[in-house]
């Protein structure tokens, strides 16, 4: 009776234990499955801008400060960067998973072979400018002038570029290395006659108003069709979390379209963000990267649309210069990544 009393209440029901044995098991299986899958939402991200803080900080900023990275399960860690040149070595070693790098360095590298890929582009346009003295009225005239060169920069290869196509003769021109001293700086003391910044950089209005006369400005985007900034991703990560890599696009993309659609906050926040630097700056420089953001393609295909020619001219440019050779660059970029359904400005 006692063995049947305590089969009665199920203690040692051979039925009953099977039972709960199979509900345990479920219950360890959900479990599991909750942690793996929370393990695998929690993909760290380190992102390094091309240069300081500045208004093409604001989409990232948005990202993070709206909830967008959280939503895709990411943590991201943003820096600052010391030029394209020196964050595309970086991203190639694995030492970044995803940086912002100008169009040019990106295909200088493929015949290094760097495994690196881009994902989507920020400006299907160079930002670049030379800033030159007023007495240079076209780009012949800067024969004899002084002219600060960026050498080992990606800038020294826009130089080269832009004189080729520009029929500059650089033996004519008075090239200097750029020094530790900043070019915006000697310009202003006259001890420069021309120099290369990008045009959304806050230190432009400063030199636009320090100086008596008006600058003479030649855009890069006025004689060549070179990309500028775009988003390059670590091969192995891209090849370990193609979710997270789409995921960050996304939060992106919606840190560029908060920051489009609502100007003013935006600069609030850099000027709260980046107590530092000048509000006037940072709204010169927002208001630039925002024309440079809202264009005919992203308003057509979605921010960080781009096309393949738009490489191609850029590795057309490089080549007319003598600064790479004829290779195929088709490998460098993906459209695969690009936010699905496209998010517009």
């Amino acid at each position: 009776m006692f063995t049947k009393r305590l089969l009665g209440r199920g203690a040692h029901s051979p039925r009953r234990a099977i039972a709960k044995a199979m509900v345990l098991l479920a219950v360890v299986a959900l479990v599991g499955a909750a942690c793996a899958e929370e393990e695998a939402e929690d993909v760290v991200i380190r992102f390094s801008f091309d240069w300081k803080m500045d208004g093409d900080w604001a989409p990232l900023i948005w990202a993070g400060a709206n909830g967008y990275f959280e939503e895709e399960g990411l943590n991201v860690e943003w820096m600052e960067g010391d030029g394209s040149s020196a964050v595309l070595p970086l991203l190639g070693a694995g030492e970044l998973e995803i940086g912002q790098i100008s169009a040019p360095p990106l295909v200088l590298s493929v015949p290094e072979g760097l495994p690196v890929t881009v994902v989507g582009v920020q400006g299907t346009g160079s930002p670049n400018v030379f800033l030159c003295d007023p007495s240079i009225k076209t780009p012949a005239d800067l024969a004899g002038r002084k002219y600060a060169d960026q050498v080992g920069e990606f800038e020294h290869a826009l130089w080269i570029a832009w004189t080729a196509a520009n029929g500059v003769n650089i033996a004519d021109v008075d090239v200097i290395p750029a020094t530790g001293e900043s070019s915006d700086v000697l310009f202003l003391e006259g001890e420069l006659d021309c120099y290369i910044d990008f045009w959304t950089s806050g230190v432009i209005p400063e030199v636009l108003n320090a100086r008596e006369g008006e600058e003479s400005l030649f855009f890069i985007r006025d004689s060549l069709a070179i990309y500028g900034q775009s988003m390059a991703v670590n091969n192995d990560f891209l090849e370990e979390h193609p979710d997270a890599v789409r995921g960050f696009l996304r939060a992106y993309a919606k840190g560029v379209q908060y920051a489009v659609n609502n100007r003013d906050a935006t600069l609030e926040k850099l000027i709260e963000e980046m107590p530092a630097n000048d509000p006037d700056s940072l709204a010169w420089s927002i208001d630039r990267y925002i024309e440079q953001w809202d264009n005919d393609l992203s308003r057509a295909e979605g921010i960080l649309a781009f096309e393949a020619r738009g490489f191609e001219a850029t590795k057309e440019a490089l080549v007319n210069a003598d600064l790479m050779p004829d290779v195929d660059i088709s490998g460098l970029y993906t459209f695969d990544y690009l936010p699905d359904p496209p998010i517009k400005p």
